[in-house]
């Protein structure tokens, strides 16, 4: 069933909208999956930055607490790097999926819209459906916001973290 609707066509119009809620799900499993193990990975960085910044142990020589913290600044930052292309096609592809089913509502106005039906579960008109389905995109792109902005997020403080840790290092040498 892969491919742009080849495969697609001997299915009926409830048959294919149930496929491309599966893949619309599968996709948000991915999403979750992938976003849940950044920002484990983030946190464990965060965790150890901290610790490597107040590490005050004679023990330890000072180059430890000077270069530990700026590797994990830098870790922090691939990581983010790293996580944004995978993130961002899993989000991409939820709006891909949503798109056909879009796509296959408007193919034929005069079928009732058999998606937005089964979710709401009632007999709206069309303005009223209209009103729906510009709600449910409003949603759909608000509840990927996080999903989208986290790499950006995390980067963004890794690079804080680096320069205070630059100039506190440089202001107390």
């Amino acid at each position: 069933m892969e491919g742009d609707g080849g495969e697609e066509k001997g299915l009926s119009k409830f048959e294919l909208l149930s496929y491309y809620e599966g893949e619309i799900h599968f996709q948000h499993t991915m999403l979750n999956a992938r976003l849940t193990t950044y920002v484990q990975s983030q946190s464990f960085l965060v965790g150890a930055f901290a610790i490597s910044t107040n590490n005050n142990s004679p023990a330890w020589s000072p180059a430890f607490s000077l270069w530990l913290p700026a590797i994990l600044c830098f870790l922090g930052i691939v990581t983010s790097i790293l996580a944004y292309p995978g993130i961002s096609v899993a989000s991409d592809f939820i709006d891909r999926w949503r798109g056909k089913v879009f796509k296959l509502q408007d193919e034929d106005p005069s079928e009732q819209d058999v998606y937005l039906f089964t979710k709401i579960g009632s007999d709206l008109d069309a303005k009223r459906l209209a009103d729906v389905e510009a709600k449910f995109n409003r949603m759909h792109n608000l509840s990927l916001i996080f999903a989208r902005r986290a790499p950006f997020v995390f980067g963004f403080a890794w690079v804080i973290f680096m320069a205070v840790l630059i100039v506190l290092r440089v202001h107390v040498a």
